[in-house]
Order: C-alpha cells, then structure tokens, then sequence
C-alpha cells in the first residue's frame, strides 16, 4: 500500500501514548494524547508492505520525509509513534507504545 496523499505528520514519545485495543490492526487513540505536529520541507511517501517469515506475518511501514534538523532533534529521549493524516481525513498510526518500537533513521546531505 502506498500512501501519497499525506498532509499533516504528528509525533508522540511512545511511552506517552494512550491507546485502547479494538483489534488486531485498529486501535482508538485518547483525546488525551498530545501530538507534535512536523513541519515537513518535502512531500511524505509512506509504503507499507507485508511478507511471510518461516510462519509469521511481518509488516513494514517505511515513511520517508524531510525535516528541518532543529525539530528532528528536540531534546526528547525514547521511542516515537508517528500519527499521519492523509487527504480525506483518514489517520493512521506508525508505531505503538509497545514492543516492536519505530526505528528512526537519518540521513544528512550536504549540498
């Protein structure tokens, strides 16, 4: 699955997100919870992808952006859980407040 159409990128310390369970890929997240917004220079393209390894199911989602590096590194310690909204509303949660934990990773270029 390929998502193009993303238009606001938000972030939250994972051991501060507060979520109940509905089932195995939904979740109802707390109004509770407060969210940083991401000030992205270029557009987001997030790809999720599905495979079999030996009997279980492992899901990716790699979500590539451009941020400025003051906001990349605010001072916060920890795990993120990246909350994005798309075009017509729809909302999905990169991470959760558990194990496996969003790996970030990043790559600097010099002009």
């Amino acid at each position: 699955m390929f998502l193009n159409n993303v238009t606001k990128v938000e972030r939250i310390i994972a051991e501060n997100l507060i979520v109940e369970r509905v089932s195995l890929s939904e979740v109802l997240v707390s109004n509770s919870n407060v969210f940083t917004s991401l000030h992205v220079i270029t557009p987001v393209n997030v790809v999720c992808t599905s495979k079999i390894e030996g009997k279980e199911d492992v899901y990716e989602t790699k979500m590539v952006l451009r941020l400025n590096k003051e906001e990349l590194w605010d001072g916060a310690t920890g795990h993120y859980v990246f909350r994005i909204t798309c075009v017509d509303g729809t909302q999905y949660l990169i991470g959760m407040n558990e194990r496996p934990y969003c790996r970030v990773t990043t790559v600097e270029s010099h002009p």
